[in-house]
């Protein structure tokens, strides 16, 4: 099957990219840009624009011609825990989805769908880390989860 590689392929640069791009741990910043605030950490950057990470996993390009303002927050930055990401989701969303947790997946979907779906996952992550490390890759467990919302419109 053709189609394992390519998913493995993806996954690692996903936990690669992660792992590199989170290695240095440079705190809690907040920039005002355009009318706006954003609070994150660096994730990436160029000459012309930041890219922000949020502790919810958002990212946000900021054009730097447009900063206003900018101050650290904290020395250290922190996702959100599970348990404050699932918060958030049910207060964003409210009990119109399911929602379920494993090891490495947060999952919000249709009522009945959510755990199926996070199962999946999970199976996935566990198939693309073995296909991974047999093959010599030093793959790093993620220190957070690897947040996957899954939403249709509810009925």
């Amino acid at each position: 099957m053709r189609i394992l590689p390519i998913l493995c392929l993806i996954f690692s640069l996903g936990i690669i990219d992660h792992q590199a791009a989170h290695a240095a741990n440079p705190g809690l910043i907040e920039l005002a840009a355009d009318g706006d605030l954003y609070q994150g950490r660096v994730y990436a950057r160029d000459t012309d624009s930041v890219w922000l990470i949020e502790r919810d996993s958002q990212i946000y390009e900021v054009d730097l011609a447009d900063v206003t303002k900018f101050r650290k927050l904290q020395p250290k930055f922190d996702f959100f825990s599970p348990a404050d990401m699932r918060a958030q989701l049910v207060a964003e969303l409210g009990n119109k989805y399911d929602y379920a947790a494993s090891t490495h997946f947060l999952v919000c979907g249709p009522k009945g769908e959510a755990k199926e779906s996070c199962d999946v996952l999970e199976d996935i992550y566990r198939t693309c880390f073995r296909y991974l490390t047999v093959r010599g890759f030093q793959i790093k467990q993620p220190k957070r989860s690897l947040d996957r919302h899954h939403l249709s419109q509810p009925k």
